[in-house]
């Protein structure tokens, strides 16, 4: 459990400090919202699954249930919300880019897509993304 604790403020400082560019600290809150997400019952099966139609920040399975993760990180709301920047067009690459996916190997599953939003302190907010 310590290992753990010690993870999610090892990551929260990354994200803090300012000696990551923009995209090492994209890649810091994808690693967070990894872990949470294991640490939460979730089974990884890809990150950063890149295919035709373009890139899944975190592939996961559930509960009979296959997750599609956007990750979005901010240092604040000024220039809006994570959620607010995933626009019609993203959104409706993603949820192409679901339907790509061979779902027979996966036994009577579902498949939902969610955001996640990442902000400075650590605060992980995540929600479902909407067609």
């Amino acid at each position: 459990m310590l290992f753990k604790i010690l993870k999610i403020q090892i990551l929260k400082y990354k994200l803090r400090s300012n000696k990551y560019s923009r995209k090492e600290k994209g890649k810091i809150a994808e690693e967070f919202a990894t872990f949470v997400l294991e640490l939460k019952g979730y089974k990884i099966l890809k990150r950063n699954l890149f295919i035709k139609k373009g890139e899944i920040d975190i592939l996961a399975v559930k509960n009979k249930v296959l997750y599609v993760f956007e990750v979005k990180f901010r240092k604040g709301d000024s220039f809006g919300k994570a959620e607010e920047a995933i626009d019609f067009k993203k959104r409706d690459r993603l949820y192409k880019i679901s339907q790509s996916f061979n779902l027979d190997k996966y036994e009577n599953i579902d498949l939902k897509l969610f955001y996640i939003n990442l902000s400075e302190d650590g605060k992980l907010k995540y929600g479902i993304i909407d067609f």
